[in-house]
């Protein structure tokens, strides 16, 4: 569950030298999207609003630039023991690289993050449950095909 402990998945993200980091760029090409559709709303939203009042649209952060950011955060998620998860961690250094880019107004910021916290949650519930009803489904098929 979001913003729930789970120490036994603090670790660093896949890309970190000698923890599971791709060996090349093709390998790191192949590699699937820190998110899927991480605050494209939030960020459609936020650049509307930035563009409104003067500044200029903001540009999201790069799949390189999130994996540095959740990195030296999870230092900090580490050593201070906070019950965060990784794709938590994730959504918090897309969050601050996005907002350090803007030029609006600070008041514009919390509901962009609230928004996109929202879409976070809601992808994740939609991934529990799908997990859930495949987990459901092959149980059903393992006692249609036990014997009697």
């Amino acid at each position: 569950m979001p913003g729930q402990p789970c120490a036994d998945s603090l670790h660093a993200p896949a890309g970190v030298a000698g923890l599971g980091a791709p060996r090349d760029q093709a390998e790191e090409d192949r590699r699937p999207e820190i998110s899927d559709g991480r605050g494209r709303r939030s960020l459609e939203l936020f650049s509307q609003a930035e563009t409104a009042s003067g500044g200029t649209a903001v540009s999201e952060p790069t799949a390189d630039e999130v994996l540095r950011g959740t990195t030296a955060l999870l230092t900090f998620v580490r050593e201070w023991d906070l019950p965060l998860n990784p794709e938590n961690v994730d959504e918090m250094a897309y969050a601050v690289l996005l907002h350090a880019r803007s030029v609006g107004p600070l008041e514009d910021i919390p509901p962009a993050v609230e928004e996109q916290i929202r879409e976070h949650v809601e992808a994740y519930r939609r991934m529990s449950e799908a997990m859930g009803e495949a987990a459901r489904r092959k149980k059903a098929e393992a006692d249609r095909q036990a014997p009697p």
